[in-house]
């Protein structure tokens, strides 16, 4: 689902310097199919932003969670979506669908 996106990275924290920039970071549950509804929504929203810096972190991983605590973000497995700027979060969703595009586009915008 997103391995054909470019500026996409996988359980990637060496950059660092991009968290604090302007990206996005999804929290991505394999087991959960409200997780993977919204990765597919998001990578489908973000067609027309090929730029922007897509960070996926898998849930269970050891290093996501001391990221989201560092960072002040909470997951429960449905596909938390954070937009990052200037080093704070400005804006977030917790579950979506397609429904839900036009404001996934609203806050890509805003990166």
């Amino acid at each position: 689902m997103f391995t054909n996106r470019p500026n996409t990275y996988f359980n990637d924290f060496s950059s660092k310097d991009a968290f604090h920039s302007a990206a996005i970071v999804f929290i991505y549950a394999d087991w959960s199919a409200p997780a993977r509804a919204a990765g597919k929504t998001l990578i489908q929203s973000l067609t027309d932003f090929p730029s922007i810096q897509l960070f996926i972190l898998d849930n269970d991983e050891s290093a996501t969670l001391n990221f989201m605590i560092e960072n002040d973000m909470l997951s429960h497995g449905w596909g938390e979506t954070f937009w990052l700027k200037n080093g704070r979060i400005i804006s977030s969703i917790k579950r979506y669908d397609t429904l839900k595009i036009k404001d996934l586009v609203t806050y890509h915008r805003m990166l």
